[in-house]
């Protein structure tokens, strides 16, 4: 659809489509609880911000804004599989983040307004060898200024399927330095920069290039930053990840800035590794992710 008839079809007075410079279809919803802006490609959530509020999410001023690439920040969409996959060849963290996905629906009524994305394994390029498995993506700007996402997947084929995956949230920060991470005490995490697996320690602070899945924890999470605490509820998950890139990792990437590792955190709902689901023909999963800015 082109834009005109998505305005008409899906559009509201709250909910709109718009066509950026980069050739990326845009919804932007816009109500008395907040805002939220995200894009068709990769459902990718790029903008949250709690009426009267700030900015909740970090986005690259170096990120690329292109066809098969993922955006660097805001809410990337981790799926079917969470890292890398055993064929190199494969995109990293699935492929459902360099797709087009399509609009579904949209929903406005006095609790807020939503959209709806959905993604078809017959709209994935053949190359990345898609599963017979539907996924939506669902981000809803609520009262009380609460963004509320939920990522929902349906085994259509005939054979079991094991799918990891993770709503990959960047969060602005005002300075790594003073940022603490409460709610994960109880569980043990695996240090991706090494392999070991260690018990943890609350509150998480960064110091160092980082990059952890805490496992078997459903446990809600609480991001402070100094000015700001923001609580992450997830559902459907028992894992969750916690990382930043700190300075040499930093200067490597060309799509994020040498020193932007200051600003931002990401904690991630996630169905990561152990916590990777098998769905039998006919199943159907969501992980789930609730953000609310005190």
């Amino acid at each position: 659809m082109n834009i005109t008839e998505l305005n008409k079809r899906f559009g509201s007075r709250r909910i709109k489509f718009s066509r950026g410079k980069e050739g990326f279809t845009w919804v932007d919803i816009q109500n008395e609880f907040g805002s939220a802006r995200l894009t068709l490609h990769g459902a990718h959530l790029t903008s949250f911000i709690p009426a009267g509020g700030e900015e909740v999410l970090f986005v690259s001023r170096k990120s690329l804004f292109k066809p098969e690439k993922a955006i660097r920040g805001g809410v990337p969409v981790c799926w079917p599989w969470f890292s890398k996959h055993p064929d190199p060849d494969l995109p990293m963290h699935g492929y459902a983040r360099v797709c087009e996905w399509e609009v579904a629906s949209t929903s406005s009524c006095a609790e807020g307004d939503g959209v709806e994305l959905r993604l078809r394994p017959e709209n994935v390029p053949a190359r990345w060898k898609p599963l017979p498995v539907e996924v939506t993506f669902q981000a809803a700007v609520e009262s009380d200024g609460v963004l509320r996402m939920a990522l929902c997947m349906l085994n259509c084929g005939k054979k079991p399927v094991t799918i990891t995956s993770a709503l990959h949230t960047y969060f602005a920060v005002d300075n790594i330095k003073n940022v603490a991470v409460d709610g994960l005490e109880k569980a043990k995490y695996t240090d991706r920069l090494t392999g070991k697996k260690h018990s943890s320690s609350s509150p998480v602070t960064i110091t160092e290039e980082t990059d952890r899945v805490y496992q078997n924890t459903d446990a809600d999470i609480v991001l402070r930053d100094g000015s700001h605490t923001t609580r992450i509820l997830r559902d459907g998950s028992n894992s969750a990840v916690v990382w930043n890139p700190w300075i040499e990792k930093s200067k490597k990437m060309a799509d994020f800035g040498d020193r932007e590792y200051r600003n931002m955190i990401c904690v991630e709902a996630a169905n990561a590794f152990e916590d990777g689901r098998t769905l039998e023909p006919g199943d159907f999963h969501c992980l789930g992710c609730t953000i609310v800015r005190d």
